[in-house]
């Protein structure tokens, strides 16, 4: 007992000695009048509350672990920058929260300044503050690790959340909207809701964002990495979420970032939109809906997958330009004004299991090769179900094409295509061919459409090429095989295949009709 006495002793000993204190709670206006006061003599570890009222000052944080927050809330306590050229708050330590303030003030935009800035700062939290009217709203810069939290950030001039080269932060349950408001007096402004440049590894979840002047959230130049979920993003005049370059001269690279559960409408742009190399990201399970132009565009970026997304009722559902080997797999792309998934200079992409309805056309690839399109069911559009247009070399396989109001398949002036194994049905036309040539057609049901076949100076073989083995009527065979025709009136051979041709138009027949639909001869 006694040693454990004189080992207290000494421990308070050397307390005292080095100025060693527990942590204190202060007061403002109580122990110091002003918020810079209670910081400059606070010591790491302090709490400093600051009760109802409006302070008006600049204030900024040096010292680490400190607790800054208001008595009862953004509502009765306000910081309003002294000087607007200032940030109204500036963080340049580590492990600081700021809670619960309205932070207005710093409006001056040349230089830029911020409600919250976090510089070189880490392990800080960011919570229930109420930013409005600054230049910038919460703005980090070589910040990591932080949590920007149930933030309210609107009508400030520029961004309302910006990272640059900040990582592994979590931006969290923030209310961001209106921000760009002053596009006209400041025009380079940028005016995103939540904006990263050159940041990766950052959580961006379950905010919503609305009313930008530009985008809701946008990812610039080497933003990778990160993971943005369940936002809603709406009415931006832009784009609702964006990897971009941001109209910069140098290429955006915002490569392996997750796009998941994220709901986008109204935007003026797109709902979801991916350019200049943004490579190898995921996007899934996000609503894109009524946006004034697409759902999801992606414009010269590659091998994204795209997968289990809705994109209905924008003006166009997906669309893809100059873009290469990316993956469409089990979205939604119905009721939109124009088409449903559109490619232009496209190469080397995968269309797969996709249902595309009540658009004006379903899915169309213009001057694009060597894409594939498998197992969508395209039905109810009121034009074209699957249109290639000067396309080449692509396949066309097993999908099922009903109830358009056009063709069903149609090619213009393209070459070199295969259609294998689709099913057309009840539409205006089965399939058309338009200055087509040299493409492949077989082992297709052609059923009860209006016209089941058209072709107007074209030049295609409308049967396999090859020797294929079936089994029909429990027999099976090798032989070469047609498509069938609803309106095929010839009699068969023995292993189901027409012993007559079926007529298209001059120079066009299928010369080895199946009397059966192809499912039957693949049991």
């Amino acid at each position: 007992m006694r040693k454990m006495l004189i080992l207290c002793m000494l421990a308070a000993a050397y307390l005292t000695l080095f100025g060693v204190t527990s942590a204190a709670v202060i007061y403002v206006p109580d122990d110091y009048p002003t918020i810079q006061q209670a910081v400059n003599n606070a010591i790491p570890g302090d709490e400093i509350i600051v009760r109802d009222g409006i302070y008006t000052e600049n204030v900024v944080v040096t010292k680490s672990n400190l607790v800054i927050r208001s008595e009862n809330g953004s509502s009765k306590c306000t910081v309003f920058a002294r000087n607007p050229s200032e940030h109204v708050i500036l963080v340049r330590a580590n492990r600081v929260v700021i809670e619960g303030f309205t932070i207005t003030g710093a409006w001056n935009c040349s230089p830029v300044c911020a409600g919250i800035l976090l510089k070189n700062a880490r392990g800080c939290k960011i919570s229930s503050n109420f930013v409005v009217r600054n230049c910038g709203g919460i703005d980090l810069f070589y910040s990591n690790n932080n949590f920007i939290v149930n933030n309210t950030v609107m009508m400030n001039n520029q961004s309302g959340i910006y990272l640059e080269r900040s990582n592994n932060n979590l931006i969290t349950m923030n209310k961001v909207h209106s921000n760009g408001i002053n596009a006209i007096e400041y025009p380079s402004n940028v005016g995103d809701g939540i904006e990263l440049l050159e940041s990766c590894h950052n959580r961006i979840v379950n905010n919503t964002v609305s009313n930008s002047s530009h985008g809701g959230i946008v990812l610039k130049s080497h933003s990778n990495f990160n993971y943005i979920a369940k936002n809603t993003a709406f009415g931006n005049m832009m784009d609702g979420i964006a990897l971009t370059s941001g109209g910069s001269p140098w290429l955006a690279f915002n490569e392996h970032n997750l796009i998941i559960g994220n709901n986008l409408f109204e935007n003026n742009w797109n709902g979801i939109y991916l350019e200049n190399y943004s490579n190898n990201n995921r996007i899934i399970r996000n609503v894109a809906t009524r946006n004034n132009e697409s759902g999801i565009l992606i414009r010269t970026s590659n091998n994204n997958l795209v997968i289990k997304n809705i994109a209905d009722k924008n003006y166009d559902g997906i669309s893809v330009c100059n873009a290469s080997r990316n993956r469409f797999v089990n979205n939604s792309a119905c009721a939109n004004a124009w088409q449903g998934i559109f490619m232009s200079d496209a190469r080397d992409n995968f269309i797969g299991a996709n249902k595309v309805s009540e658009n004006v056309y379903g899915i169309v690839l213009q001057e694009s090769s060597r894409n594939r399109v498998i197992d969508n069911d395209v039905y109810s559009n009121n034009e074209v179900g699957i249109w290639l247009i000067n396309s080449t070399m692509t396949k066309v396989i097993e999908n099922t094409v009903s109830n358009n109001g056009g063709e069903g398949i149609k090619m213009s002036s393209s070459r070199g295509n295969m259609i294998v194994r689709n099913t057309a049905e009840l539409n205006g036309y089965g399939i058309s061919a338009s200055h087509a040539y040299d493409n492949i057609i077989f082992l297709n049901n052609f059923i009860n459409n209006s016209i089941n076949a058209f072709s107007s100076a074209s030049a295609n073989t409308w049967n396999s090429t090859f020797p294929i083995t079936f089994t029909y009527n429990g027999s099976t065979c090798t032989d070469y095989m047609g498509n069938y025709w609803s309106d095929y009136t010839g009699t068969a051979n023995p292993y189901g295949i027409g012993t007559t041709p079926y007529i298209i138009s001059i120079g066009n027949a299928d010369y080895r009709p199946l009397i059966e639909r192809w499912q039957v001869y693949f049991p």
